[in-house]
């Protein structure tokens, strides 16, 4: 809870922005909390309380945000929805479909459409 820790080091602030890029170089398969923590040498309870600080949400939250924001830039480019599917890891076009349309309530191939 918020006042019981203490402040954020520079070494932890350091590591939770290192950690917002190795998500976003890694769209297809996001790095999970355990493999940042180690790269950056912290606790994964450090790194995900360094990350809400500095970012307001989780690592998890992040990677998420990051490759639907991936996926509706890709699509107002008008690239096809099978190729930005695959390129963020989605074996099967219908999952990323369904997870599209929960998070902008409509489908892939509508978004970005006049």
């Amino acid at each position: 809870t918020a006042g019981t820790e203490p402040g954020l080091t520079a070494r932890e602030v350091r590591a939770a922005h290192g950690a917002h890029e190795m998500i976003l170089l890694r769209l297809d398969s996001p790095p999970l909390a355990g493999e940042l923590a180690a790269r950056f040498g912290l606790s994964v309870r450090r790194l995900e309380l360094a990350f809400r600080e500095v970012f307001g949400m989780s690592l998890h939250a992040a990677a998420v945000q990051a490759r639907f924001d991936a996926a509706a830039d890709a699509l107002r480019d008008g690239i096809p929805v099978k190729t930005v599917a695959h390129s963020l890891g989605y074996a099967n076009v219908s999952n990323f479909t369904y997870a599209f349309r929960r998070r902008f309530g409509m489908p892939p191939g509508r978004f970005g459409k006049g």
